[in-house]
């Protein structure tokens, strides 16, 4: 995909659309099409509009699909995101962003695919995953409390302690002694 952001003084989003189309109409020989997001009025809506063209892209490419492939597709998509957070959920900096750019959806398909699947939000899936590989150091590692919060992916031991107690009824320290 290319991307072209014009910065202009007023709105001449048809004119440039036009013109786009001319051009591309011309140049480039292979099959292609051309979507516009929505106007950006500062630097900070840039992302909504890249995310209204990507919006637009599925929306064309999900409407061209039989049933089936389109069951098919979100199966690999699934199983592609599921993989992903398999190999990333301990990376401190993994947010819901970043796995949308990875796979070219926005956060709101992103968003809606995980409470479609598994009932909760994306964060909550995360943490979950984070816990139980928490769970599964604390009874098989000396590592402290600190230690494992680390390795798991969560920024705040004191944080990860309460998320624990909030899921699991009990402290990691008293999970561990009572192993």
């Amino acid at each position: 995909a290319t991307v072209i952001i014009a910065f202009m003084e007023t709105d001449n989003s048809n004119e440039i659309e036009a013109w786009i189309c001319g051009w591309s109409a011309k140049n480039i020989k292979h099959s292609h099409s051309i979507v516009m997001g929505c106007v950006a009025n500062s630097i900070n809506d840039i992302n909504k509009s890249l995310d209204d063209c990507r919006q637009q892209i599925n929306a064309k490419n999900y409407k061209s699909l039989s049933d089936r492939q389109r069951a098919d597709n979100y199966e690999i998509l699934k199983d592609g995101v599921m993989q992903f957070l398999e190999e990333h959920y301990s990376n401190r900096a993994l947010s819901q962003t970043m796995v949308a750019d990875h796979f070219h959806l926005s956060i709101y398909s992103l968003s809606r695919m995980f409470k479609k699947q598994f009932g909760m939000s994306f964060s909550e899936y995360v943490n979950g995953k984070r816990l139980e590989k928490s769970r599964e150091l604390l009874l098989s590692t000396v590592l402290s409390v600190k230690e494992i919060a680390d390795e798991v992916g969560f920024t705040d031991a004191n944080y990860f302690t309460r998320l624990f107690r909030q899921n699991f009824g009990i402290s990691p320290t008293d999970f561990r002694k009572n192993r």
